[in-house]
């Protein structure tokens, strides 16, 4: 079709389209057209003229409905209600918000008003307050569970208030939030709608003050004090008060007033309005003890097993070196450790006149602690005191043991070697935990009359838990009943099918993540038949590997599964490998050790089974 052709074309598609429309307006019901060459206007049937006035009036309806639907969607909620908040301490009386104090009663009022410019038909209040608040009372009571107000209608401009009484607590700085959702159905709507408000609370400042007093510096094994001295100002009393001391890790305590607790805390039940409490610590900075550190105390409030933070003092303390330097090695480490029992305790413990003078008539002191009986087998062999008498939980060491001990020049050191075999089995009421601690004093030369001592820090040893390990390959239970099949021993070109025993047991501590592993030789075949105390066994076609999985393991646990091997002729007079070495590894969940053992191969020796009679040689 060439350009002539296609104008053509579109200019009679055109016209047809104007006479289809034309055809719909004018033509009357029996389908003849008017002369529209004539302006005369033709008479409409009332059928169409019905129809066009219905779309008008169609028309207005929809723009009438849409313009409600806008300005409906024009109303804020926050327009309706208001909610305002004011807080302040019970015992302050103007009615305006006050900066509140953590641990202090409190009284938190919510007004709500009716700010809409016409009724309110339903009005509730959910007030949800933080977790640092502690409910004491509410006025009025809610009405429903989670802190809601079913409050009924409101009139215009009216307002209502809701008073909630507690204690704030929380850390000091911090900001504490309430939120209040108001859900209210206004008089002239058939919907229900939210008013959404957040309010913060921040607390800057503790009810609580604390003074500290302590030295600049110091020098290891000379003793120091701390003293603190808390206060109340406040108009109101302060319950569940705690206060930490601050001290290095290499602080040894020697006395406090009033007794402290673990931890270096104080717990005060009640502090009254207006009152002071003094507390001292004294002791004295372990021989490995140097340089700067923070000495002080710190300010709680308790709730259950949460602790909120109000007031901090903390001060510098300069630990130089002293006259006499120490320390304990234990298996070459002078840090806390986890050990296997049966393990020989390696100890040795140097000895520094870090002085100018000598230092005459050296004692030294290893003290041992348990929550129970020592875990030391002291009938062991290996047990070696090196030249030091035991006087119960302590060895002792002086002049007549050690002959450096009777002078030791200024830059001059002597170590103490020592061996400490531990129980391979805990017997029953010996602890599973061992703490080390060392003493040494001396006389200067140049005041024999007066002693110089100082003490390392504690080492504490935790034994991790005796773990066994059981793997054996048997054709017969305890009983001699065969559990396996086919002949004993193996012949060749037929099949003989074993179990396969595994055997755990924790005899302290409970095991988690246990798991053991191994992987099938070549002519061994896994079998159908798995049983287990505990925990899931697996076998993986592609790698060969049997694998038993238990969560947490109290005491002990086994599993049982069957291979099978069929010899061949190269077999004949040997034994066959029926599964390699099994690996376990497991955490201990006292101590957070990797466990970890191996057992060994299984053959058609069966070494397990009393009820084998033949060697288990691959025969015709």
């Amino acid at each position: 079709m060439n350009k002539k052709e296609r104008e053509a074309h579109a200019a009679k598609a055109k016209e047809e389209t104007i006479e289809k429309e034309l055809r719909c307006i004018y033509e009357d019901e029996s389908g003849v057209m008017p002369d529209l060459s004539t302006l005369e206007a033709p008479t409409r049937s009332w059928r169409k003229t019905g129809l066009a006035a219905a779309g008008i009036l169609l028309a207005l309806s929809a723009g009438i409905s849409l313009w409600l639907v806008a300005d409906g969607f024009r109303f804020r909620a926050s327009d309706y209600v208001k909610i305002s908040v004011i807080a302040r301490p019970v015992e302050v009386e103007e009615e305006i918000s006050q900066p509140l104090l953590p641990g202090l009663q409190s009284r938190i009022a919510v007004r709500y008003e009716n700010v809409g410019g016409g009724q309110i038909s339903s009005l509730s209040l959910r007030v949800n307050l933080p977790d640092a608040f502690v409910a004491d009372r509410f006025v009025p009571e809610p009405t429903a569970s989670g802190n809601t107000w079913e409050l009924g209608s409101l009139g215009e401009n009216s307002d209502g208030l809701i008073e909630l009484y507690g204690t704030l607590l929380g850390d000091v700085p911090s900001v504490q939030k309430i939120q209040i959702v108001a859900t209210y159905r206004p008089a002239n709507f058939s919907s229900e709608f939210d008013t959404i408000a957040l309010f913060e609370l921040t607390l800057d400042e503790s009810a609580l003050t604390l003074g500290v007093g302590a030295p600049d510096k110091t020098s290891p094994g000379e003793e120091v004090e701390l003293s603190f001295e808390l206060l109340n100002p406040s108009r109101g009393a302060v319950e569940n008060v705690e206060l930490a001391a601050v001290v290095p890790e290499g602080f040894l305590a020697l006395q406090s007033e009033p007794p402290i607790g673990e931890g270096f805390l104080w717990k005060i039940p009640r502090m009254e309005a207006h009152s002071k409490a003094v507390f001292t610590l004294s002791g004295s900075m372990s021989a490995n003890t140097r340089g700067l550190h923070d000495v002080g105390g710190r300010v709680f409030l308790a709730r259950g097993a949460k602790r909120y933070q109000q007031v901090e003092q903390l001060r510098s303390l300069d630990v130089f070196g002293g006259a006499l330097a120490t320390s304990v090695i234990v298996n070459g480490s002078a840090r806390d450790q986890q050990v296997d029992p049966g393990t020989l305790l390696r100890i040795s413990i140097p000895i520094e006149n870090a002085s100018e003078i000598d230092m005459n008539n050296v004692e030294l002191e290893l003290e041992m602690k348990s929550v129970e009986h020592l875990p030391i087998n002291w009938d062991a062999d290996g047990l070696n005191l090196g030249g030091g008498s035991r006087a119960e939980e302590r060895i002792l060491w002086n002049k007549e043991d050690v002959k450096a001990f009777e002078r030791l020049g200024p830059g001059e050191n002597a170590t103490v070697d020592l061996t400490l075999p531990l129980y391979a089995s805990l017997p029953e009421e010996v602890s599973d935990s061992l703490t080390f601690t060392a003493t040494v004093g001396a006389s200067p030369a140049t005041n024999i009359n007066s002693r110089i001592s100082l003490s390392t820090t504690p080492i504490t040893l935790r034994l991790n838990s005796l773990v066994s390990l059981f793997s054996s390959a048997i054709y017969h239970d305890m009983s001699g009943n065969a559990i396996g099949s086919g002949p004993l021993p193996p012949h060749v070109g037929e099949k003989t099918t074993y179990a396969i025993v595994w055997s755990v047991g924790s005899d302290t501590h409970e095991l988690q993540n246990l798991v053991l592993e191994a992987e099938l030789p070549a002519q061994a075949q896994f079998e159908e038949g798995i049983e287990t105390s505990a925990g899931s066994l697996s076998y993986r076609v592609d790698g060969r590997r049997v694998r038993w999985e238990v969560s947490r393991l109290e005491e002990n646990a086994s599993a049982r599964f069957n291979v099978s091997v069929t010899p061949e002729e190269n077999d004949i007079g040997s034994f066959l490998k029926l599964i390699n070495p099994v690996s376990l590894s497991a955490k201990d969940a006292e101590t957070g050790s990797l466990v970890r053992r191996e057992g060994n191969p299984l053959t058609t020796q069966l070494r397990d089974d009393a009820f084998a009679t033949d060697d288990g040689i691959v025969v015709e």
